[in-house]
C-alpha cells in the first residue's frame, strides 16, 4: 500500500487490522512513500520493499494498486505476486487480472448523486471537479457527470 499517512491508506489499514485482530491473523502491512520529485534511485530501491517477506507463507495478499507513489511499483507488485504467492490476491479499487477485485460502483453512485441534485433540488447548474483521471475510479466519475448532464439538456 502506498503512503499509510494518507488519509484512505490510514483508514484501509486500520479496518483491515482491527478484523484481523478479532480472529486471532497476523498482517503485515508493507508500505512505501511517495517518491514523486525525489531521486529516481529511491524509488527504484522502495519498490523492492516486497521482496523482503517471505510471501510463501502468506494466507493472502492485499494489493491497493493506485495508492503507490513510485512509478511503475503497482506494475512490479502485482507481477511478482502472481509469479511467488502460493494465496489469493485481492486488489482494492482497481480491476487487476489474476486478483479478485474489490471495486466501487463509481459510475452509478455518481450519477444517482447528480439526478438527486437535478431531481429533487432542482439544480441544474452542477459544477464538477474532477479528481486524478489516471485512475479508473476517477475516470468513471467523470463519465458519469458528464453523461447525466447531457441526458438532462
Amino acid at each position: 500500500m502506498g503512503d499509510i499517512t494518507s488519509e484512505f491508506q490510514s483508514n484501509i489499514a486500520s479496518v483491515i487490522a482491527t478484523e484481523a485482530r478479532k480472529i486471532g491473523a497476523a498482517v503485515m502491512f508493507c508500505v512505501n512513500s511517495s517518491a514523486r520529485g525525489v531521486n529516481a534511485l529511491f524509488g527504484a530501491i522502495e519498490m523492492h520493499v516486497v521482496d523482503i517477506p517471505d510471501i510463501k507463507r502468506f494466507d493472502g495478499i492485499i494489493i491497493v494498486p493506485d495508492t503507490y507513489g513510485i512509478d511503475g511499483m503497482a506494475e512490479y507488485i502485482i507481477e511478482y505476486f502472481k509469479r511467488e504467492a502460493q494465496c489469493p490476491i485481492i486488489s482494492l479499487r482497481a480491476n487487476t487480472e489474476g486478483c479478485y477485485n474489490v471495486v466501487g460502483d463509481d459510475y452509478n453512485s455518481q450519477t444517482e448523486m447528480i439526478e438527486h441534485f437535478i431531481n429533487e433540488h432542482h439544480f441544474t447548474r452542477i459544477a464538477y471537479m474532477a479528481g486524478r483521471l489516471d485512475l479508473e475510479d476517477g475516470r468513471m466519475r467523470l463519465q458519469a457527470y458528464l453523461d447525466t448532464m447531457h441526458k438532462y439538456g
